[in-house]
């Protein structure tokens, strides 16, 4: 199964990752009236949303097909759980009975069932057809299961919803009315989105912008939900507030003397909450951060009883131009500043062993493609390396020179076999001294090596090969051999003149490399070209 990731498929992954998100924050704040149908219904946007990146992301139909069915289990719960809690905004209890809900999911149910054995009848989708607006896009075409079962009932289930949001606005007091509006206009996301779908409208051929619509509005109606209190709105005195909240309240006067303070302050503060009254703010660094920071957010550090790490929010009390005092909120951010320290030292610990990681890596790769023995490429890297860049066009022209050492087997028996490996690594040293940047030079096996040259041609080609048989054949003192020359037979082939193929090259520099040592070692002959039959001597 082969992927391309899109900018599509990261929207409509963030479609799910924004459902998912809403969905937890739902499960968080389950007691609240309506958080249980939300959370059913953000979970199965959230599969929706995955399964749509997972299908733009997948390339083979099939898969995408397989992806979609997936999709389904969001597609055609979605409408209906929008509907349940849209039901349970209007206090519908009867529509919570079981055999009600077991009717109400029996639709769905069997088109999920159709959708699985799609293959067997066609009756949902009935073609697929790649999007000629491309990014891995698919077009389905749609049978009439699909326009009843799946079209007609999701739009009917969003249709009531509507309905009984309307229905709120009527029955429901004048301070609820505004939230009604907010749900309802909603609702009419999914509806747009699925609209420019269906009709052909979306702005690429095959996308389907109804997962992400229905994200936004599960994001709406958890603000609406948890922050307005749409479903409730249950009076607290702001006496009561003040003193159930967990962060520190302190109300000071013009002069900066405690008036008010609640018990999260006082034990923020180490101190009993009644000693503050009246007094000047405790601590040093708070009075620093009254008289410097005014308004603006700042961070102090109290020393007491334990180490305390403050978030200090300053706000100021008056009534049209005359300031009565200010309110300052203390919040506890000691934990988050801890973890924050503990993140950023594991983050580099972290980072270290990544870059150790990455360096035995970059070692172990090195030594698998390396031959121990010389140095140079071994054949895993021509093949993996050389081969990629041929087939892959990257060359416009090249040449492939295969190297074999005369008589080395004499060599091996008269002086030993370390002095047969001084042969090959004088032999690497020099092609390696000898070639530029971008050639490879490798040894594939035994006293055969193979020098590619990307951007060569044949004279070119001929001219450095004789150069590394000249100098191979003039052995230096300072090389340490114990004989005055040496002689190795080359072949070469040309790209694409002899084959496109690392393979075809390597057995025409073979068949060249055969007539130079037929024709009596130590020289250099060109591979026949296709209109010749006869390898060329270089020289």
């Amino acid at each position: 199964m082969s992927f391309l990731f899109t900018p599509l498929a990261a929207l409509a992954g963030t479609a799910g990752l924004l459902a998912a998100g809403t969905c937890l924050l739902s499960l968080h704040n389950s007691r609240q009236p309506g958080s249980r149908w939300l959370t059913w219904l953000m979970a199965a946007v959230a599969l929706w949303g995955f399964g749509a990146a997972m299908e733009l992301s997948v390339q083979d139909v099939a898969a995408k097909v397989v992806w979609s069915k997936f999709e389904y289990l969001g597609t055609l719960t979605t409408p209906v759980l929008f509907m349940l809690l849209a039901a349970d905004y209007n206090r519908l209890e009867r529509l919570f009975r079981r055999r009600t809900l077991a009717l109400l999911f029996a639709p769905p149910t069997v088109c999920f069932l159709l959708a699985l054995t799609n293959a067997w009848h066609g009756l949902i989708w009935t073609s697929f057809t790649p999007s000629p607006a491309g990014h891995n896009l698919l077009i389905y075409g749609h049978g009439p299961a699909f326009w009843l079962g799946v079209v007609g009932y999701s739009h009917l289930a969003c249709l009531v919803a509507g309905l009984f949001l309307l229905r709120a606005l009527h029955i429901f007091p004048r301070q609820y009315r505004g939230q009604a509006w907010l749900l309802l206009a909603a609702a009419l996301l999914p509806w747009a989105g699925n609209f420019l779908y269906l009709s052909g409208l979306s702005p690429l051929a095959g996308l389907d912008l109804t997962p992400l619509c229905f994200a936004l509005t599960g994001v709406v109606l958890a603000l609406d939900l948890f922050y307005f209190k749409l479903l409730c709105l249950v009076p607290i005195a702001r006496a009561k507030a003040l003193e159930a909240m967990g962060d520190g309240v302190l109300v000071l006067d013009p002069q900066g003397l405690v008036v008010d303070a609640n018990p999260a302050a006082g034990q923020l503060l180490g101190q009993p909450t009644l000693s503050l009254i009246g007094q000047p703010l405790p601590c040093p660094a708070l009075q620093a951060a009254l008289e410097t920071a005014d308004a603006a957010p700042c961070e102090v550090v109290v020393s007491g009883t334990r180490f305390t790490v403050l978030d200090v929010r300053l706000h100021r009390l008056h009534e049209g131009d005359l300031t009565l005092g200010r309110l300052m909120v203390l919040r506890d951010i000691t934990e988050k500043r801890l973890t924050e320290a503990a993140l950023f030292e594991a983050n580099w610990a972290l980072k270290a062993r990544v870059e150790e990681v990455q360096a035995l890596q970059a070692e172990l790769h090195e030594q698998v493609v390396r031959d121990p023995l010389t140095g140079a490429f071994n054949r895993r890297h021509l093949e993996e390396t050389a081969a990629t860049r041929l087939a892959q066009g990257r060359m416009s022209a090249a040449a492939l020179v295969l190297i074999d050492i005369d008589r080395f087997k004499e060599v091996n028996d008269r002086h030993g076999h370390a002095t047969g490996d001084a042969v090959l690594q004088y032999l690497t040293a020099l092609l390696q001294d000898s070639t530029r940047t971008d050639d490879i030079v490798c040894r594939i096996g035994g006293e055969e090596f193979v020098v590619l040259l990307p951007g060569t041609h044949a004279e070119e080609a001929i001219e450095a090969v004789e150069r590394w048989r000249q100098r191979f054949s003039q052995v230096p003192p300072e090389a340490g051999l114990p004989f005055e020359a040496l002689g190795f037979s080359a072949g070469i082939t040309l790209f694409p003149l002899h084959g496109q193929h690392l393979q075809t090259l390597l057995e025409a520099a073979d068949t060249a490399l055969y007539a130079a040592k037929r024709g009596g070692c130590n020289r250099v002959c060109l591979a026949p070209l296709p209109n010749q039959s006869a390898t060329v001597p270089a020289r």
